[in-house]
């Protein structure tokens, strides 16, 4: 789980959004530290 902004973000359910475009063959979304929100979201993809 990633925390943004006190909001819970689950990698699975971004992933899965990702992986609906036609393009994506692979995806991986990790939190990253940030200093005012805590966590953003970043997302690596394969195409």
């Amino acid at each position: 789980m990633i925390i943004v902004g006190g909001f819970n973000i689950y990698p699975q359910e971004v992933e899965g959004v990702l992986y609906e475009h036609p393009a994506i063959k692979e995806a991986a979304v990790v939190g990253i530290p940030h200093k005012e929100k805590g966590e953003i979201v970043k997302a690596f993809i394969i195409t």
